[in-house]
């Protein structure tokens, strides 16, 4: 789901687990089932602008995290690597 939103998630820091508020673009938000319907998992990711560089958030299963640029860039390039190899793109 492509949109805008305002996301109070929890992320970790130096004093532990903290709720924050911080604007975001979501790009996708789904709950994945394994191809087997016995697991599943809540996933969604999208841009944050809650650190002075704007990077990657996900946030899986109700753990979120903000990622870095350099660490986002690794992420996206794998996921294109997968979508070539499967022929999904």
């Amino acid at each position: 789901m492509l949109g805008t939103s305002v996301a109070k998630i929890k992320l970790r820091n130096d004093t532990g687990l903290e709720k924050l508020t911080m604007a975001t673009l979501c790009f996708f938000d789904e709950t994945i089932n394994d191809q087997d319907g016995k697991t599943s998992m809540s996933f969604e990711v999208g841009r944050s602008s809650y650190y002075d560089e704007d990077s990657l958030y996900m946030v899986i299963d109700g753990k979120a995290i903000c990622i870095n640029r350099a660490t986002a860039t690794k992420i996206c390039a794998a996921f294109e690597g997968v979508a070539t190899y499967l022929q999904l793109r």
